[in-house]
């Protein structure tokens, strides 16, 4: 047989085992892409460089998870606006749940510097340091990244915030965004969560843990798109994002991440439309109708709102003290909204009211009077302001 010949049969007969090799290869890339963290999975122990907070000495640093505590592990960075628009939202689960057997950690992997500094900067539009809003938590950093690998990129997570929350038990319970977490949580620490269920439903929704992390993703870049200037393209990322969605559950979460940016980024007939699409969702929830005042109040301090906006925010907050009016929380948005309207003397009134009824709530346990005494310092402040703002105009 001619040398030529000779190495084409070899070649031949090589030719199956290579693609075998190659085959074998693609599986095993594939296999070590998928999250090797998911829903029932044990939580690994944790080893966080720098602790900032501690729950005002209510808490200690971690490192094994205890058995019937549970955790919230969140993470966090100071360049990131929605994670640090749910800082408030952490902190009032930390005060609810505190006595429940709860610790929220939330996790950054930024210098300790970076993070102290942004620490002592004002929160907008309070007189409040980050640190401040921050205490009754804890907020944390691990430059090397460790917990970050063990939890974060093993659970297959690209964006964030991100929490998971690890049960009694010590199994991660639920992941997703801090901000839709407090129905899962209630159920964890009372015990009625159902694990199985939960991963049942997201993969009938079609979003396992690795496309959860692609939509949040998605959002990420969303943000930055808008953020620099690209508004139109970073809606039309969003709309194929909902396209992509197999459920309707993840549709109107998503739908409700675009009425965001449409009231951040575009404002006004469109951003008023946005904002009544959020209301109608939620028409028969007053205490979620007073968040989203709340939130178009936090908004306006860092990005001014068209006055249309405003006007629609001041009408969905009178809809939800007509639902509940007993609620200071109700009349404290609005007393937030008629502030920002410059309508002095109504928004004198509905402060009163709130304190009215912040004076008679009586709260479940230490951590709840905790969050009840800073609202209540935080009403004060806004009359104090009402009352200095309606001496300076007469």
């Amino acid at each position: 047989m001619p040398a030529a010949d000779a190495k084409s049969e070899t070649i031949e007969k090589d030719a199956p085992q290579q693609e075998s090799k190659q085959e074998s290869q693609q599986e095993s890339d594939a296999e070590s892409a998928q999250p090797t963290l998911t829903i029932g999975s044990k939580a690994p122990s944790i080893d966080i460089e720098h602790w900032f907070s501690d729950g005002d000495g209510k808490m200690e640093p971690v490192k094994e998870l205890k058995k019937d505590q549970v955790y919230v592990v969140e993470f966090w960075a100071t360049w990131c606006p929605p994670c640090i628009a749910s800082m408030p939202h952490l902190s009032e689960l930390q005060s609810k749940f505190a006595d429940k057997g709860v610790q929220i950690i939330s996790v950054s992997d930024e210098p300790k510097e970076t993070v102290e500094d942004f620490l002592d900067k004002k929160v907008k539009g309070k007189d409040q340091s980050y640190r401040e809003l921050t205490k009754n938590y804890c907020l944390t950093s691990d430059p090397d990244g460790s917990v970050k690998k063990d939890y974060f990129d093993a659970s297959g997570q690209s964006g964030i915030p991100t929490a998971m929350i690890v049960g009694k038990e010590g199994l991660i319970e639920w992941i997703g965004h801090p901000m839709e977490m407090d129905k899962p949580l209630e159920a964890v620490v009372d015990g009625t969560w159902d694990r199985e269920e939960f991963k049942k439903s997201m993969a009938e929704q079609g979003l396992d843990e690795s496309q959860f992390s692609k939509f949040m993703e998605l959002i990420e870049k969303a943000g930055e798109l808008a953020e620099s200037g690209e508004v139109e393209e970073a809606l039309e990322l969003l709309d194929e994002t909902i396209k992509e969605a197999k459920s309707d559950e993840v549709k109107s979460m998503l739908q409700g991440v675009r009425n965001q940016f449409v009231i951040i980024f575009v404002g006004g007939e469109q951003a008023v439309k946005a904002l009544r699409n959020m209301a109608e969702e939620n028409k028969d929830d007053p205490e979620t109708l007073s968040s989203i005042v709340s939130m178009i109040c936090s908004i306006h301090a860092e990005k001014p709102m068209d006055k249309e906006v405003l006007v629609a925010a001041k009408e969905l907050a009178e809809k939800a003290i007509k639902q509940d009016d007993s609620s200071f929380m109700t009349h404290m948005a609005l007393a937030q909204i008629l502030d920002i309207n410059d309508e002095v003397d109504k928004a004198l009134e509905s402060v009163a009211k709130a304190i009215e009824r912040i004076d008679k709530f009586e709260a479940a346990d230490p951590e709840e009077e905790d969050w009840v005494s800073d609202a209540s310092e935080e009403l004060f402040n806004l009359q104090d302001k009402l009352k200095a703002k309606k001496a300076g105009k007469n």
